[in-house]
């Protein structure tokens, strides 16, 4: 009984190793299978990982160049309102050195208006002494 129950062991250890090796090539098969699809996943990871480094590198670049072009354009505005600054300047200069000519321009102005005032009495006057001339000449 005792060698049949091992006999009966050692056919299972038999059937056992003999399963084994029979799951042993598919499961050698899909290792294999694995490592293949695992590294293809990989190199996939790795070239998506790439193009997103290389996009947002590009993205620094074009920002750097954005940045660039910016601090140009300021330094231009800056130089821009120097240079009107300086004009401004000038016409304030200027504007003051004419300041006595146009102070007398005012003056001569309220003189013209006397003047034509005057010029205006004058010509009523001389309108009524007409008028009387020739009443008097027509008498």
């Amino acid at each position: 009984f005792f060698l049949w129950l091992m006999d009966k062991e050692e056919a299972k250890n038999t059937a056992s190793a003999a399963a084994e090796t029979v799951a042993e090539a598919p499961a050698v098969e899909n290792n294999e299978k694995l490592r293949e699809v695992t590294g293809d996943m990989f190199e996939k990871l790795s070239a998506l990982l790439l193009g997103e480094l290389r996009s947002s590198s590009e993205d620094y670049v074009l920002l750097e160049q954005m940045n660039a072009l910016t601090a140009k354009k300021y330094s231009e505005m800056a130089g821009n309102a120097e240079s009107l600054t300086e004009f401004m300047k000038q016409l304030r200069e200027k504007y003051d050195s004419f300041q006595p000519f146009l102070e007398k321009i005012d003056q001569v102005e309220v003189g013209i208006q006397s003047l034509e005032e005057t010029v205006m009495q004058l010509d009523e006057y001389s309108k009524r002494l007409e008028f009387r001339y020739r009443q008097l000449h027509h008498v």
